[in-house]
């Protein structure tokens, strides 16, 4: 005797493995999102970096010191220099306080998880501040720190 259609059992079997394939295709779509959402966050986050670091990089690298007067001052999370640009000198100011990051006063980021540092370079000695008259360091360390990334790097300015 021929039997037309399925069994209870075939049937239960069928929905059985038709889930399991589904589940799993689903599993791997979430995964994916989840980590291109990551990728893409972490891509920000080291473009923010790159580019603060970028502008102090070219900042830097074109201050300018006069023989008289206190014109490149530095704190952990201040600096204050003068610089060739398009017109002659003129000063900038970088400065950080309460998660934002400052260049004359414009707003370059601002971040609770935001975190800058820096410190100064005279021949092999760091130092935590600079104000001295007449001169500038060799360099400054930048630290960078942002939504757990972390970045150091080594300006000098000559």
């Amino acid at each position: 005797m021929m039997r037309k259609g399925l069994t209870l059992i075939e049937l239960l079997v069928a929905l059985a493995i038709a889930a399991l394939i589904g589940g799993t295709l689903l599993g791997l779509l979430m995964g994916t999102i989840r980590g291109r959402a990551f990728s893409e966050s972490a891509t920000i986050e080291n473009q923010i970096i790159r580019g603060v670091l970028e502008m102090l990089y070219s900042d830097l690298r074109t201050s300018f010191q006069t023989e008289k007067g206190l014109n490149f001052v530095g704190e952990k999370t201040r600096l204050s220099f003068l610089k060739m640009g398009k017109n002659g000198l003129e000063r900038v100011e970088y400065e950080f306080k309460d998660g934002k990051m400052l260049r004359n006063g414009t707003l370059l980021v601002e971040d609770k998880e935001f975190t800058i540092s820096f410190r100064f370079i005279k021949g092999k000695s760091y130092l935590d501040s600079w104000e001295k008259v007449g001169d500038k360091p060799d360099g400054v360390e930048v630290e960078i720190k942002y939504k757990g990334n972390s970045c150091k790097r080594l300006i000098l300015t000559y």
